[in-house]
């Protein structure tokens, strides 16, 4: 991916605000990854600019996770607000949002799939593809603060805890997939608490995706 930049927002905060990644360009693929700690099973509504709900998951009644996506415009706004439509009070949540450029503007992404693992290992369903030269992005969060070892083969763009809490961690991973088939599970060791874990294959245009 070309990069991403990341938000944390503390205890009562009903919100989480992440500024625009530097660099972005029209038709990038951003991709927001968002976990927090609540009180109650939290939905977060994305700002209205664009932002699609790809994934929502509530681990039980204290940790969730939702990942949103869009292309991006011309003309871009300097930062994200993803607002709980629950007006529950939420007590930690960190957030990323990542670039893709070279993804299928009109269609990018192929596949997708989740799960909620308790107790560990964490690890996505597998998946799979019918395009050549996929780039498989997989996404891990827990409660707990933990670090992340990538999967087999993945590259890892992120590892969060957040700075203030040791209860909120997100991490990302990707790889190019030729040819298509099935991706087999990703398996992130590390959290040894509950965890959501997403895997996502996007589909590139003429040039591979970065």
């Amino acid at each position: 991916s070309i990069g991403h930049t990341s938000n944390f927002a503390g205890a009562s905060a009903s919100s989480v605000t992440i500024n625009k990644p530097s660099g972005v360009q029209q038709n990038d693929f951003l991709l927001a990854h968002i976990s927090g700690r609540v009180i109650a099973g939290f939905a977060l509504l994305p700002p209205s600019n664009g932002w699609t709900l790809l994934s929502r998951m509530n681990t039980g009644s204290q940790f969730g996770t939702h990942i949103f996506y869009k292309i991006a415009s011309a003309s871009e706004p300097s930062s994200y607000t993803f607002t709980d439509s629950t007006g529950v009070m939420l007590y930690d949540k960190l957030g990323e949002i990542s670039i893709f450029r070279g993804a299928d503007a009109i269609s990018p992404i192929e596949a997708a799939a989740d799960s909620i693992c308790f107790p560990s290992p964490s690890a996505t369903p597998s998946i799979t593809t019918v395009t050549d030269s996929c780039l498989i992005v997989t996404l891990f969060s827990d409660g707990s603060g933990s670090s992340w070892t990538p999967p087999a083969g993945m590259i890892e763009e992120y590892d969060t805890a957040a700075a203030q809490s040791s209860w909120v961690s997100v991490a990302r991973h990707y790889m190019q997939m030729s040819p298509a088939g099935s991706t087999g599970q990703k398996i992130a060791p590390g959290s040894t608490s509950g965890t959501t874990a997403q895997i996502i294959t996007l589909k590139k245009t003429s040039v591979p995706i970065s």
